[in-house]
């Protein structure tokens, strides 16, 4: 190995080596999320688009707990974007480490039919696209539409970066940190933490580049010291997306009510809170033993048949005969053909008998 090999090998084991600066004030905003073990949370989001103008409107109604979470998800467009036909769109999701059940509510779809029990491995990307860890409300600078994508550590703390700062700066006359880091991946991000409200982000922005042009993502929050524990939590987030200084799109989202800490009931995260119309199918992923089952009202049960198609269990369960309109199909078909050969051979008959007494 000549010298010019190790001189480079060993550069770049230090530089391996280095590292990464997570600032203290960083690590003290995650340790305050991670102390969130639990909570229900009533969201409602409005994006606007370049105008200003309402756009859509999603709710959400969270419920989490450890590793399980549920969402209420509801997504309408106002009647001024659809021309007086507000289109609407409801779902429930439960995540828990057993999978995905989802279940689209009928009246927006005029199905009676839910997705249950996708094995964790058999997820997808955009499975649970309506579904975000909620502790990420208030520190990432995302429209709520991508914060499936992200983690608690995408912006805050992320150790992918070079160039840091930490500087005192005053805001509303409070005294707040702001950090400032460049990712290596070209953005620079910047946020604004209140160390006397619980470590809360008030401001958070980053700065890319696409071709020539420049945004700028950012969130402003409202802070609010919820009464379950004291807890200090964003109460309004303000999203605003700008390319080269001119709006491009917008979101306030607005936490209605929020409890932290406080236990769940269990049953929150079962399919008996999901209101199932009974007769609903449950489809399985097809490596799951349990296969397509049915909920009755009060539990599930198993499908005799697995290849039979779930609407037409769901409407056999319900005594409703559209389940399989086949058979009346067939019935009246073959009614009207034993009506025709009647016909015929009445005709035959009577010519017959006509010519005889000729």
């Amino acid at each position: 190995m000549n010298i010019v090999n190790f001189l480079y090998l060993a550069t770049a084991c230090m530089l391996q080596a280095e590292p990464v600066k997570v600032t203290d004030v960083e690590n003290q905003v995650l340790a305050g999320r991670r102390e969130l073990r639990s909570g229900t949370l009533d969201i409602v989001a409005v994006t606007t688009d370049r105008e200003g103008r309402p756009a859509t409107q999603k709710g959400y109604l969270v419920d989490f707990e450890d590793d399980k979470l549920r969402f209420d998800y509801s997504h309408s467009r106002p009647q001024s974007n659809t021309d007086g036909d507000v289109a609407s769109y409801k779902e429930i999701l439960i995540l828990t480490p057993e999978g995905l059940i989802t279940h689209v509510d009928p009246e927006t779809t005029g199905e009676n039919w839910a997705v249950s029990r996708i094995a964790p491995e058999d997820l997808q990307s955009g499975s649970t696209a309506q579904l975000f860890d909620p502790r990420l409300l208030g520190i990432n600078p995302s429209v709520t539409g991508m914060l499936h994508s992200r983690h608690l550590e995408s912006f805050v703390g992320n150790p992918e970066r070079t160039s840091v700062t930490v500087e005192s700066e005053e805001i509303d006359g409070r005294e707040v940190s702001r950090v400032e880091y460049l990712r290596t991946s070209g953005f620079q991000a910047r946020m604004w933490i209140d160390p006397d409200r619980d470590y809360n982000i008030i401001r958070a922005e980053f700065q890319a580049r696409k071709g020539a042009e420049e945004r700028l993502f950012r969130i402003d929050c409202e802070l609010k010291q919820y009464e379950t524990g004291g807890v200090w939590f964003p109460e309004v987030i303000k999203y605003q997306e700008l390319h080269d200084g001119e709006l491009y799109m917008g979101e306030t989202v607005t936490i209605r009510s929020a409890t932290f800490n406080m236990d769940v009931d269990d049953d929150r995260f079962t399919v008996a809170t999901m209101n199932l119309p009974p007769g609903t199918a449950i489809a399985d992923t097809a490596d799951n033993p349990n296969g397509t089952q049915m909920w009755n009202g009060t539990e599930l049960v198993g499908v005799p048949n697995r290849d039979l198609k779930a609407r037409d269990i769901a409407a056999d369960s319900e005594g409703k005969e559209q389940g399989r309109p086949w058979i009346f199909r067939n019935v009246l078909v073959l009614s009207n053909l034993v009506v025709v050969i009647l016909v015929v051979g009445l005709y035959f008959y009577w010519r017959r008998q006509k010519s005889h007494s000729s």
